[in-house]
Parts: C-alpha cells; structure tokens; sequence
C-alpha cells in the first residue's frame, strides 16, 4: 500500500538530496570568487593610492613650475627695466672729443644680453609649466581610470558576494526540502503501519476519515499556494517591466556614447558596448518562458557602468578647469608683456 506514493517522495527526496550538493559545490566556488574579487578591490585600490600619490607629486612639480615661470618673469621684467633706464640715459654721440661713449655701449650690451638671457630662462620655465601640466593632466587621467578600476573591482565583488548568497540560499532551501521529504516518508511509514492486517470495520473506518480530513488540508493548501504564487507572479510581472523599461533607457544611452569622438577618453564606447550587452541579454528574456533574469547581477553591471561614467566626467571636467587655468595664465602673461612694452 502507498508504494507509488513512496517511490515518489524517494525520487523526491534523491533530487533535493543532490540539489544540496550542487548547491553546496556552488557555494565553494562562490567563496573562491569572493576571495578572488577581493583580492583584485584590494589591488585595484592600492593602484588607486599610488595613482593619487603620484597626481600629489605631479601638482607639487607644477606649483614648482609656476613659481619658476613667476620668478623668471620677474627677472625678465628687472632686466627689461635697466635697460630702458640705461637706454633713458643715452649720452650724446660722439662726445665733445669727437669719440664714442663706449663705456655707455658696453654696458647697453650687457643689459641686452642679459635681457636675451631672462627671455630664454623665462621661455625655458614655460616649458618646464607646460609639461608639468601635461604631466597633472595625466596623473588625473590616471587616477580617475584607477577609480574606474576599483567601482568595476567592487562591483565584481558584489556580484560574487551576490551569487554566495544566492548559492547558501539555495542550499538551506535544498536542506529544508530534504528535510521535509525524509519527514514525509516517516509520516507514511506511519501511517502505512496502521493498515497492517489484522484489521476490523472500525478501525479502517476511522483511518478513512482522517485520510479525507488530510486529503481535505492539502487541497486548501494547494488552494492558498496557488494564490500566493499569483500574487508573487504579478509582482514579479510588475517587477520586470519596469527592467525592461530601465533596459531600454540604457539602449539610448548606449546609442548616444557610441557616437563620442574624444579618442584621449575612450571609456564612453566600451561603456556602450557592455551596454550593448546588457540590452541584449534583456531583450532575449523576453520572449522566454519562464524568465530568467539574473536582476541582482544586471544592477551591479549597470553600478559598475555608471561609475566608470562618473569617473569620465571627472576626467574631463579635470581636463577643463586645467586648459581654463592654462588660459588664464596665457592671458595674464600677454597683459604683463602688453604693459612692460615701451
């Protein structure tokens, strides 16, 4: 008696059984992958402390350079001064003897050169600013991509937290499961112990009416999980269609960064071709039966893409205030030549 319904929790019980070491096997690997990613944050982020240490040195060598280029015009501007004074004070040529004032002259010459001198020390110091600059606006470049690194590293390490979770999850209701299938075939061990013959009229009689009290439990339960699983169904429908919606925003922006054309900021494309992705990976879910989507890891995708985007705009922003500063130095540089002019 009962042994179809015995083969069938025993079947039942093997596949939960293997499902809790699968999912005990998934959840090693997890642990490797969380190790792993850690690993990869925590190198990731002392890369972005030698970037930043090395973005502090840059700026230090261009305040240098500044001061430099500072000093230099104002030895430019002292030399340009003597010679005007010098020049001022021209004697008349040649003098009541008839002969040039060549002690005048030499010093004229020396002042000259001297002005040629502070000219070329002061070109020389610009240059040196310059590629200072050069040098900040890399060591920016740089930091901002390490930062870029680490938001992509944590991201990886949050998906790999994330599928750990998921796999210990998977196994505690694996174990329950076991658990709940061992226990039903005790109950029917049970309840197969009380039909053993002999047995009277009574006796099958009120093992009749427990039996249907049961068969009466269980299909109210079926009921209830029936509309609890449409409840869950409808929320996960609602769910799922505010990510497609989400997905098909990132399509327009993945459409828009294909078309950027700043070859020294290259991360706008990449970033649309990991969009690309998951725009398809999206649109494939929808037209299967049942959905798959991994959402958990899609966010931490798109986090890891909107951080790489932030890092971008830094850079450029960073790119823009130094060419701003750049300018004003220019211009400040051209007004001091324009006023010292003669």
């Amino acid at each position: 008696m009962y042994d179809h319904i015995r083969a069938r929790l025993q079947a039942t019980l093997a596949a939960r059984q293997a499902d809790v070491a699968a999912a005990a096997a998934a959840a090693t690997a997890a642990v490797s992958a969380v190790a792993a990613a850690q690993a990869a944050v925590a190198s990731a982020q002392a890369a972005l402390a030698d970037a930043v240490q090395a973005q502090a040195a840059a700026r230090s060598a261009l305040a240098t350079a500044e001061a430099n280029v500072s000093s230099k015009a104002a030895a430019l501007d002292d030399a340009e001064a003597a010679l005007r004074e010098w020049q001022d004070e021209r004697p008349d040529f040649p003098d009541d003897h008839g002969h040039p004032n060549t002690a005048w002259l030499r010093r004229l010459a020396e002042l000259q050169r001297a002005v040629t001198a502070a000219r070329q020390a002061l070109t020389a110091a610009q240059s040196g600013a310059a590629a200072a600059g050069a040098a900040v606006t890399a060591a920016a470049a740089a930091v901002a991509s390490r930062q870029a690194d680490v938001a992509s590293r944590q991201a990886d390490l949050a998906a790999a937290q994330s599928q750990l979770a998921a796999a210990e999850a998977a196994g505690d209701a694996a174990a329950a499961a076991a658990g709940a299938a061992q226990r039903a075939l005790a109950d029917l061990d049970t309840r197969t112990g009380r039909v053993q013959a002999p047995l009277d009229r009574d006796d099958l009689a009120a093992f009749a009416d427990e039996e249907q009290v049961e068969v009466s439990r269980l299909r109210q339960d079926r009921a209830r999980t029936r509309a609890e699983r449409h409840t869950v169904n409808l929320g996960r429908d609602a769910v799922l269609a505010g990510h497609d919606a989400g997905i098909e925003t990132l399509a327009a922006l993945a459409q828009a960064l294909h078309g950027w054309t700043e070859a020294s900021l290259p991360d706008p494309p990449q970033v649309a071709a990991v969009l690309d992705g998951l725009v398809a990976t999206s649109r494939a879910q929808r037209g299967a039966v049942p959905r798959t989507d991994d959402l958990a890891a899609q966010a931490a995708a798109v986090r890891a893409v909107l951080d790489r985007l932030q890092a971008t705009v830094a850079q450029a922003t960073a790119r823009r205030d130094q060419a701003f500063d750049a300018l004003q130095s220019a211009i400040a540089d051209v007004r001091a030549v324009n006023e010292s002019a003669p």
